[in-house]
């Protein structure tokens, strides 16, 4: 199992791991592949382990989202409740085992990944929960606090480079800033570039970070896309896992532009309202606790002392991280603010710089024009004087004489 990267996989069970440990479970992650995912978690108090040695010597249940880690573990903690999460159709490494007793339960997130794993050879129970979002983090409010046009965010690890063309051609032709998060721009804190956002162009998950933050959420990336995400459109999109496949729509960049020109600063309010109604993450471990009990039938055993009070210790630091990234974004957007604040003064001191000069300019001018008058009014006077009109008509001759002889 990977918990190196910021992914969908990742984050889901980074999420599930701090809810179960809010709940009063000690929980552990095993993966063999770590990075900057697994040193994210480690700060936010939950323990991440590279090797099955290091494992605890019993667990009562197992959270499984890969064969082999699923094999692995069976063999590990043969009387534990097995329950494998299944989160892709098209890869190998991803799909159940056919082997029974490995795993007791198949958990999936949209009803497409349901009928495929209902379709397996041989499969064990297969139960429908909804995406859980972690609604203490992804609940940044507003979205129309922001003048001028919106700000588009272009969410997701898997960008396709014709898909992300088509993005950027749409939000020129709909004059609209667009910025991006993920792939080779991955952090740990999505909620923040969220929060700088007042439209969301996503999948699968990033589409519901979106929604529980109040923004617009438009379904759309590499697997395809279906539009923007309403209270009408929810449930097809919902039961698609938002993955751009529930519909027959084909988006190109003039659709994207015209939709995105359709944006209105409520359409955020009512996606608040989808997600904190159906993907708390809260209610989604609940009910996965549920089933693992049901399947165990037996009570659960109580944490030793020292046992609890680490998990104290632990959900505390979690906190403690949560409010350091808050401080240290909180930070960043001062400097941002700050720094912006200083141009808007070098732009005011140029302005009215250019003010000063544009005034003595037309200072200049109307000093030029009222000397022109004048000069003016002298040559009028000079013109009506009986001197100039007799010089005129001696200079009449001479200038008959010129013509005669070619000397003009």
């Amino acid at each position: 199992m990977s918990f190196a990267d910021f992914a969908g996989t990742e984050s889901y069970m980074l999420t599930i791991a701090q809810q179960l440990e809010r709940l009063g479970h000690q929980t552990t992650i095993y993966a063999t592949r770590t990075g900057s995912m697994s040193e994210f978690a480690a700060r936010q108090g939950i323990r991440v382990v590279d090797s099955i040695s290091k494992l605890p010597s019993s667990a009562d249940a197992v959270l499984v989202q890969d064969a082999s880690t699923a094999y692995e573990l069976a063999a590990k903690y043969p009387t534990a409740v097995r329950v494998y999460a299944l989160h892709s159709a098209y890869h190998a490494l991803q799909s159940p085992p056919q082997l029974e007793d490995v795993c007791h339960a198949i958990l999936v997130l949209n009803d497409r990944l349901r009928r495929h794993a209902e379709q397996l050879a041989w499969r064990s129970e297969v139960v429908r929960l909804r995406q859980p979002v972690d609604l203490s983090r992804f609940s940044i409010p507003g979205t129309a606090d922001r003048d001028g046009p919106p700000r588009v965010l272009a969410l997701g690890n898997h960008r396709d480079p014709a898909r992300l063309r088509v993005i950027e051609d749409a939000c020129r032709t709909a004059g609209l800033e667009l910025v991006r998060a993920g792939a080779d721009r991955q952090t740990p804190t999505p909620e923040h570039a969220i929060a700088g956002a007042q439209i969301v162009i996503s999948l699968g998950r990033g589409v519901l970070e979106a929604m529980a933050c109040g923004r617009a959420a438009y379904v759309f990336g590499r697997a395809g896309g279906d539009g923007w995400v309403t209270t009408g459109t929810y449930p097809a999109f919902e039961r698609d896992g938002f993955s751009g496949r529930a519909t027959d729509a084909s988006i190109d960049a003039a659709r994207l532009a015209e939709d995105l020109r359709g944006w209105e600063p409520e359409m955020g309010e009512s996606n608040r309202d989808l997600v904190w109604a159906h993907h708390d993450a809260k209610h989604h471990v609940v009910e996965l606790v549920e089933l693992v009990r049901r399947l165990d039938g037996g009570a659960p055993r109580p944490l030793e002392h020292f046992d609890e009070l680490a998990r104290l210790v632990r959900v505390e630091w979690s906190t403690f991280e949560r409010a350091q990234g808050a401080i240290a974004e909180n930070a960043r957007l001062r400097a941002e603010i700050d720094a912006l604040r200083q141009e808007v003064d070098a732009l005011t001191e140029e302005a009215r710089f250019a003010h000063e000069s544009a005034r003595q300019l037309w200072e200049r001018i109307d000093e030029l024009e009222r000397l022109n008058r004048d000069l003016g009014a002298d040559l009028d006077a000079v013109l009506r004087t009986r001197r100039y009109r007799l010089a005129r008509a001696i200079a009449r001759p001479v200038d008959l004489l010129r013509v005669l002889f070619g000397r003009e």
